[in-house]
């Protein structure tokens, strides 16, 4: 069963645009002034769904907000302005501001503008004690010196611990890699950076799963721009690198700048690593599903979901259950389609549709409600008016 929200076709009052995708400016904004919801992130803790949204509007800095559901995506509460020093870069797709949560303790971070690549920067952060009512400062993750260069593709997660986990890209002794640090006071200070893979892939959105006893992290290695895995069993304390995921040996120069999504299946000593990467491989490109009962080690020969041109894939578990969801392209949109497994991957429904018609749609995101799955992304008829879409997709 699918339930859509936000389904716009054409751009619609600024009423409507307020009450569904979160065009949060003043009464009186005229369309000519609203780009809208440029970035977005999104968090699940216990029953709690938690949203980080980066609204603009031309000749303002760009604007984060909070916004908590409880009904498992049915409705979200009142946006909060999470007030900050240090402004967000423009919204860019797959760099999105990043929020995760534990109880009442919320971080929120984001890349600032900087002298980095695309005028990206130093990490900025926030931090809530009272479940997102109040927002305050929290301090820089990176330790190199203050640099100013690129500071981007983040990934957040607590551990059931309460312990805060970011992971990043940044440039350091000539070469972007992949770094992380944790914080056990909800961002007020953070550890000594570690270096989990010293070259990476320049541009391309990392995925941090934390499960059970262990963290994983789904990157682009450098060569090949294979996506690869590395995991922590201590905490964050040391990562070591697993290697590629379908080990697809795809030489490619640039960045693709495509995620992954990865998610676990069960729980106990052996629960099933599941995740969903993406190659441009001449003859196999496409996005897959792959999966390992040994804690990414080994894993199965991979699945392709879609046609060749699917992208930008996200992947989530609930009660025994999987959702993929990625973007495909369509004679004149791009469409946002999703597909369930009950059986650990072994076989999965036929895709659905979620975004409209005439609409480009891209970047989904992916997470359990308890009862099924929500899937958010952005979308626009006229590529200056940007919105936040969501739909529910049953499990049952």
């Amino acid at each position: 069963m699918v339930k859509i929200f936000a389904r716009i076709g054409r751009p619609p009052s600024c009423a409507l645009l307020a009450a569904w995708v979160g065009f949060l400016f003043p009464p009186g904004a005229g369309h000519a002034e609203v780009m809208g919801t440029t970035a977005f992130d999104v968090y699940r803790d216990k029953d709690a769904i938690h949203a980080v949204l980066e609204e603009e509007r031309p000749e303002a800095p760009p604007r984060l907000f909070y916004r908590i559901s409880r009904d498992g995506g049915r409705s979200f509460a009142t946006p909060i302005p999470i007030r900050t020093k240090i402004p967000p870069l423009a919204g860019h797709r797959g760099a999105d501001p990043q929020i995760a949560a534990f109880g009442s303790s919320l971080v929120v971070a984001w890349t600032s503008r900087g002298s980095g690549y695309g005028q990206r920067g130093k990490i900025g952060l926030a931090r809530s004690l009272d479940g997102g009512k109040h927002w305050s400062a929290g301090t820089n993750p990176a330790d190199d010196a203050g640099a100013d260069g690129a500071h981007a593709f983040l990934a957040l997660a607590f551990d059931s611990g309460a312990r805060a986990h970011l992971v990043w890209l940044d440039e350091r002794k000539g070469a972007m890699g992949l770094r992380a640090a944790y914080s056990d006071d909800t961002g007020k200070t953070w550890s000594t950076n570690r270096t989990i893979d010293p070259e990476s892939c320049t541009c391309c959105p990392n995925a941090l799963l934390s499960a059970e006893d262990r963290l994983f992290v789904l990157y682009r290695m450098a060569k090949p721009r294979d996506t690869a895995l590395a995991a922590s069993v201590n905490r964050g304390e040391t990562w070591h690198r697993l290697g590629p995921v379908g080990a697809f040996s795809w030489e490619f120069l640039g960045c693709p700048h495509w995620g992954a999504g990865i998610a676990s299946l069960g729980s106990g000593p052996q629960p099933s690593l599941c995740a969903a990467i993406e190659t441009g491989k001449p003859g196999r490109a496409g996005v897959y599903f792959l999966q390992s009962s040994d804690k990414g080690r080994t894993w199965s020969a991979p699945r392709r979901f879609g046609t060749p041109t699917a992208k930008f894939v996200d992947l989530a578990a609930t009660d025994g259950t999987l959702c993929a969801a990625w973007e495909d392209s369509g004679a004149t949109s791009t469409q946002i389609l999703a597909t369930l497994s009950r059986d650990g991957g072994q076989s999965w429904d036929a895709p659905q549709k979620l975004s409209g018609d005439d609409i480009w749609a891209t970047h989904p995101r992916v997470v359990g409600t308890g009862d099924g799955f929500l899937i958010l992304w952005t979308e626009t008829a006229d590529s200056i008016h940007l919105r936040w879409s969501m739909a529910r997709l049953s499990a049952r």
